[in-house]
């Protein structure tokens, strides 16, 4: 077990990206039990981060102990397990089944894909891609009923229009304040800052001299999954940039 502590670390970039991954899922499933609790969806969404944890404690033990992986960083098995459960949806039953499947192959994948030993693409976005092109092969050719639905769940703290309910918004305002919190420690504030200012820029553009309600608008966004598109999947520490004016182009 030592050689699996050496990685936890409160000054790793990396593992402090684990702990805010780890919020991140327990506010998604705390926001769906006091915002429009569904008893259906909290068990389902429950039991899918069950598996999720426990498949990703098996092939952390198994790549560290059967086959004596050094270079394994658990906490980059954590931030992918958290990636994956909160962008699939939850839906139970046999589906259920699917959710390690997609972890283990988006695991795999993040191994073999690498360039100088680092990753070349956001590790959780190309699995989630293979993953949902191996399940439909399996769908069209009969042995699987349904494919896996990446619908960025956990990512949503906005359900409804505005005014946003108490808790929306205390589950908004703590999330938002973790990831930029990291983001400004890590130094890819510069990244996240830029992409969301751009994005609200371009998207009210769009929307000039239409009838959208630009308040309604901006709420979802903020409240939605731009935070976490922005502040996780942009910012992955493997493949964003680090350098300040590299991150302003990126972001843009």
């Amino acid at each position: 077990m030592n050689n699996i502590k050496i990685f936890f670390n409160i000054k790793s970039s990396v593992y402090q990206f684990a702990i805010v991954m780890i919020t991140f899922s327990i506010l998604a499933i705390l926001s769906n039990i006091f915002i429009g609790y569904d008893q259906v969806f909290v068990v389902n969404a429950a039991a899918t981060l069950a598996i999720t944890i426990l498949t990703g404690i098996i092939y952390i033990l198994v790549m560290k102990g059967k086959f004596n992986d050094k270079f394994l960083n658990p906490n980059n098995t954590v931030i992918t397990s958290m990636i994956i459960f909160l962008l699939l949806y939850p839906f139970g039953g046999a589906h259920l089944l699917l959710i390690p499947v997609t972890l283990i192959i988006t695991l795999l994948v993040t191994r073999v894909v690498r360039y100088r030993a680092q990753p070349i693409f956001n590790p959780a976005a190309l699995g989630l891609i293979i993953s949902y092109l191996f399940f439909e092969i399996l769908v069209k050719t009969g042995l699987l009923s349904s494919n896996i639905f990446i619908s960025w769940w956990g990512a949503n703290f906005f359900k409804g229009i505005p005014p946003l309910e108490i808790w929306q918004i205390l589950f908004g305002i703590i999330l938002t304040g973790v990831v930029i919190y990291y983001a400004y420690v890590n130094k890819k504030l510069a990244l996240s800052i830029t992409f969301v200012l751009s994005f609200l820029v371009l998207s009210i553009a769009s929307k000039l001299g239409s009838d959208v309600n630009l308040l309604e608008l901006m709420t979802g966004y903020l409240f939605g999954n731009l935070i976490f598109l922005s502040f996780i999947m942009l910012s992955e520490p493997k493949t964003s940039p680090t350098n300040r004016d590299s991150q302003l182009i990126y972001g843009i």
